[in-house]
């Protein structure tokens, strides 16, 4: 067959390519030592190191698996948005007259919303507070509602994908 330049030979089962090839692939076998030849051990040895082997490879795991359950499962990053920046940008807010502060996915943890609630307690321009992923924790959020409660203006405060418990939202 030809396709462009190309020609395609059709390739065959049979004839003297076939045979060189059958015939290095029985040498290459007969070459192939059994791993524990090669080792130079017994096969009763051999089986008995594997064996071992095996069975330390079990502890090992069974090992990492109770370290695992020791370990807290995730170690918290620092905040991405320091408390000294989020000062500086809550007074930018502030000079600026904005009533929307949207502090989503800034991921302050509860010493940036302390700041935050510290700010709230005289700051009644502010009617609506976005804090949706910052890692605020139930502890975070009763600061917040401490703040809450001499700030007349806000209007609506979300709080969507943080640590808040029952406890924190009670």
């Amino acid at each position: 067959f030809f396709f462009g330049l190309v020609r395609i030979m059709p390739v065959s089962n049979s004839g003297p390519r076939m045979a060189e090839h059958q015939e290095l692939h029985a040498e290459a076998e007969e070459e192939e030592e059994e791993p524990w030849v090669q080792e130079g051990l017994t096969k009763e040895e051999w089986m008995r190191k594997m064996q071992e082997h095996y069975i330390k490879k079990q502890e090992e795991e069974r090992l990492q698996k109770e370290l695992e359950k020791t370990q807290p499962k995730t170690i918290d990053p620092p905040p991405k948005l320091s408390v000294d920046a989020l000062r500086d940008k809550i007074k930018q807010l502030t000079t600026a007259g904005v009533a929307t502060w949207d502090f989503a996915r800034d991921d302050m943890a509860d010493p940036g919303v302390e700041v935050l609630a510290e700010n709230l307690k005289t700051n009644s321009m502010v009617q609506r507070l976005i804090l949706g992923a910052n890692r605020v924790s139930d502890d975070g959020v009763e600061v917040l509602a401490e703040s809450l409660r001499v700030n007349t203006g806000l209007k609506r405060l979300e709080l969507w994908r943080n640590g808040i418990t029952d406890k924190g939202a009670a």
